[in-house]
């Protein structure tokens, strides 16, 4: 008879979502204890900050409960990892720009067109409404959380990287003859 995994038992799996959860509890908090979420270093080092711990606990745990991890299986949990924590990550962003506190949301877009109005000045004048128009229709509290979703993403790509090929150079050597 066949064996039925469940995938919820995946290490990775648990891992990324609870990387996903502190990575909402840190942004439920920044903005609840009244810190600007919007563009601010700090917020934005933090998560940082919980991506490298993440990854590596959950590439550690991976490397020391498996019989042979090589590099390709520690860098594939590491963006298994992170893709997990984004999904989550992106839906609560969701939930807060748009439902929990819509007014963070429309200053968020305010400040990314204030940014963006400010770094087109030096183009022409038609070239600037065109781009400005285009912008406003892009920029909302919908594809914002999605764009974040994405640099984290990218952060975590390159992270999973180095994280897996530290860890490949300092991997356990399982061919030793003990007597």
């Amino acid at each position: 008879m066949k064996k039925v995994q469940n995938i919820i038992n995946k290490p990775f799996i648990k891992i990324g979502f609870l990387l996903g959860c502190a990575f909402s509890l840190a942004q439920y908090l920044f903005y609840f204890s009244g810190r600007s979420i919007i563009m601010e270093e700090s917020f934005g080092n933090t998560q940082q900050l919980l991506l490298i711990a993440g990854l590596y606990l959950g590439l550690h745990h991976c490397r020391e409960n498996a019989t042979r991890v090589d590099f390709s299986k520690l860098f594939l949990q590491g963006l298994l990892i992170t893709i997990i924590a984004i999904y989550i990550r992106t839906f609560f962003a969701i939930l807060l720009y748009r439902y929990i506190a819509p007014e963070l949301g429309q200053s968020y877009v305010a400040a990314v067109l204030e940014q963006f109005q400010k770094s087109i000045q030096t183009l022409p004048q038609f070239t600037q409404k065109q781009y400005t128009q285009l912008t406003q229709t892009l920029i909302s509290t919908l594809s914002i959380p999605i764009l974040e979703g994405i640099s984290l993403g990218t952060l975590g790509t390159i992270f999973s990287l180095a994280i897996a090929g530290i860890m490949n150079l300092f991997r356990k050597n399982t061919n030793k003859f003990e007597l």
